[in-house]
């Protein structure tokens, strides 16, 4: 019997792809301790995930171990001091998705309570950069974080397609993967997104991936700290919450969706 048959599991097939955001241990929102998060490494080798590239995913086989992506919402200095170099030792790759519009070395997100706080701070441009040429593979987030399913068609087209051609400057090579901000993700944003060229694309909706599921709208639950978290979301004990989810996130969409312009 085999790591992942230990722990309930028989050989999942899919890709699972894992939200974080912090890793820090502020015990902040969105905040995922240090030692948790080596914690959470050391459960996923110890069950024999393989670990992919989402901008460049793969399926297992039958037979295969589960393929798992590993990717950062926002950019947070964190990640670069204490996610990355944990990632870059066990050669396993991740993606850090980055708001071009807070990469100046002195901007922090609205909702941070106190901006100076040291979990507030975020990468700024010359780090993406160096993360980029290090491996970590580089995503966009939008332009400005901006809700989209609120903006018209020309002003989410925007986010999504002015952040793709910004980081491409700035890192030198093809951003192939976005990041819904807010997991704000419907039809009519997937089909932006796939104008825009991006390979794929990732949500917050729970569950994993098939190989015939889309792959501009990957399924991709945000992680919470204590590493008994982590696989039950790999066993899919939460993902009979989807319903209620999508239940939520359609009503927020009615209620922040665009005026219809005359003419």
């Amino acid at each position: 019997m085999g790591p992942l048959e230990e722990r309930g599991l028989t050989r999942p097939q899919g890709l699972f792809v894992l939200g974080y955001h912090r890793i820090d241990d502020s015990g902040g929102h969105l905040s995922v301790g240090c030692d948790d998060f080596e914690a959470h490494l050391e459960w996923l080798h110890s069950a024999g995930f393989q670990v992919v590239d989402v901008a460049r995913p793969r399926f297992p086989a039958p037979g295969e171990p589960p393929c798992v992506a590993i990717t950062f919402d926002d950019g947070y200095l964190s990640v670069a001091r204490e996610a990355w170099p944990r990632l870059r030792a066990r050669g396993w790759p991740a993606t850090l998705y980055v708001v071009p519009r807070y990469l100046d070395g002195r901007s922090a997100f609205p909702w941070e309570e106190d901006a100076a706080e040291e979990r507030a701070r975020l990468v700024d441009a010359a780090l993406v950069r160096r993360l980029a040429s290090e491996g970590m593979t580089i995503g966009s987030h939008s332009m400005t974080h901006r809700y989209l399913p609120g903006l018209d068609r020309a002003e989410a087209s925007r986010e999504i397609v002015d952040s793709r051609r910004a980081l491409e400057d700035l890192v030198g090579v093809e951003v192939a993967t976005f990041s819904y901000p807010m997991g704000g993700y419907n039809e009519r944003l997937r089909d932006l997104v796939a104008e825009a060229g991006y390979a794929t694309a990732v949500t917050t909706r729970r569950g994993r991936n098939g190989a015939r599921d889309d792959l501009l709208a990957l399924r991709r639950p945000i992680v919470e700290s204590d590493p008994a978290d982590l696989a039950r979301i790999v066993k899919g004990c939460y993902d009979f919450l989807r319903p209620f989810d999508l239940w939520r996130e359609r009503r927020r969409q009615r209620s922040t969706r665009p005026a219809t312009r005359a003419g």
